[in-house]
Order: structure tokens, then C-alpha cells, then sequence
């Protein structure tokens, strides 16, 4: 297979990509899939080492070009299949078990034909993520898993670099608790603790907690800038004009909203 001339592509947990309309005829090929030449290769690896399941359709009238799916990284392949023009529009599933696939396409250009091909690779790991009934202290959590992982582990933070907080989820939906109001948070969930993706590779998805109107501590009288405090102004007739804090400072300015004391 050919090594030279190959494109590379990564993949986030629970995301796919999506390569379709390889058009060759007379050895030409889509230079922004196959790179250039008439025989290339593309390779999609997960970023977390998941499983990759390749859907394939192909179809050619050239007896001289071949499609080859591997298994692996470059040297270490495993052939999974091998289409040639006897193969006309067929749709093969695989699974490449390493978290490497290569798509090899090969064509001596002798026939003036065309090749086509729709090729879509999709990530095995945890996706489908959803956060909902988002309080100012708690959010459910939701993920779909091909798998059959009865726990998984969950890391958050207040930054996208950052997840350090983790807990274990034994099912989903899952609460995740103890969280502060109007914070953002990001987060993602795992099969094990041990491997992760940075927010260069995957951005985490991320949601923001509310103000928590249900506070049971004492009120803040100090903090006119809490939630749970609306101040107003206006004139003397009509003093909730509008909403918003004004304090024009001491002595002669008029006043709305001071602390003077805590």
C-alpha cells in the first residue's frame, strides 16, 4: 500500500468524518482527499485510541484500480478489505479495532474510467453529549456509548484546559452536584481515568449554571450585585423606572444604592 502521498485526519470521541465524491479518471484523483497522485491514501485516527467504524460504498469500471482498507498504524497494518471494479456500489461495514484506518486508493491509470467512493468513519467513544435542568448548583448530564461501560468517569472545570475535577457516573442521566452559580463549566466523560484528550485536540462541551433562587443562607444585603438582589431607579414619582445599581459616591451626589457598613 502506499505509504507516500497520504493524507491524515483525526477524529473526536463520538464524532465522524465524512469523505465522499473521490472522483479518478485517467489517474487524476481529488488532490484534497487522496493528496496527488493517482495512488494515495487517507488515514483517520481517534484521538482517544477508540474503535473506528468505516462505512464504504465504491464503485468502478477500471480493472486496474483497487480500494484497500488497513487496520492500523503505517508498518503495522492488517488488510480488513479489498475492492476492485467486480464491486460495484457496494456497501462494506468494518471495524478497525486500533484506532487507526488507512483508505488506500490504487490506480496505474491505464483505463479511462472513473472510480467513485463515499467513505464515512465515525469514533466508538462517549458522545452525544447534554447538559439540562441546569440550576445554580447542579446539572444533569447525558452521553450516548456503542459500549457496554457500566462506569465512567466524568472530569469538569471552570476551563476547557483545565477538567480537574472528576466523579463516577454507574448510569447517565447523572447529577452532577456541589457546582457554583453563573459558572461556566466545562467537561467530558471517559470510559476509564487514565486516558484523556486535551481542548486542543476536543474542545469539551460546556454549559452555565443560573442564579440558585432557592439560596437557604442568609441574603447579602452588602452585595447589590448578587442574583437574588434587583435594584431600581428613577424619580421621585416613578422610583422603578428602570433597573440597575447608580451610586454617584459621598457628599453632594445623589445617591441610590450604598453600602455604608457591613
Amino acid at each position: 500500500m502506499p505509504v507516500s502521498d497520504t493524507l491524515s485526519y483525526s477524529v473526536c470521541p463520538g464524532e465522524d468524518i465524512h469523505i465522499s465524491d473521490f472522483y479518478f479518471r485517467n489517474g487524476d484523483v481529488d488532490s484534497s482527499k487522496l493528496g496527488l497522485r493517482a495512488s494515495g491514501a487517507v488515514r483517520v485516527c481517534s484521538n482517544m485510541g477508540e474503535a473506528l467504524d468505516v462505512s464504504i460504498q465504491f464503485t468502478s469500471c477500471s480493472r486496474h484500480a483497487v480500494l484497500e482498507i488497513y487496520d492500523g498504524a503505517v508498518g503495522q497494518q492488517t488488510r480488513l478489505a479489498r475492492l476492485t471494479d467486480t464491486n460495484y456500489w457496494t456497501v462494506t461495514s468494518i471495524r478497525a479495532v486500533s484506532g487507526c484506518v488507512v483508505i488506500a486508493y490504487n490506480d496505474d491509470g491505464r483505463d479511462s474510467c472513473a472510480s467513485m467512493m463515499s467513505v464515512t468513519v465515525q469514533d466508538q467513544g462517549v458522545g452525544n453529549y447534554q447538559a439540562y435542568n441546569i440550576t445554580g448548583v447542579q446539572a444533569e448530564l447525558d452521553w450516548s456509548d456503542p459500549d457496554t461501560t457500566h462506569v465512567w468517569t466524568v472530569r469538569y472545570g471552570t476551563s476547557p484546559n483545565n477538567l480537574s475535577n472528576m466523579v463516577h457516573a454507574r448510569a447517565h442521566p447523572f447529577v452532577l452536584r456541589g457546582l457554583d452559580e453563573l459558572t461556566t463549566y466545562y467537561y467530558r466523560v471517559y470510559r476509564n481515568d487514565t486516558v484523556v484528550c486535551t481542548a486542543a485536540e476536543c474542545p469539551p462541551p460546556s454549559f452555565r449554571t443560573i442564579c440558585d433562587y432557592e439560596y437557604r443562607e442568609c441574603p447579602d444585603f452588602t452585595d447589590f450585585s448578587s442574583c437574588r438582589v434587583t435594584c431600581y431607579y428613577g424619580s421621585y414619582g416613578n422610583p422603578r423606572a428602570a433597573v440597575g445599581v447608580v451610586d454617584y459616591g459621598s457628599g453632594s451626589a445623589a445617591s441610590r444604592h450604598t453600602v455604608h457598613t457591613n
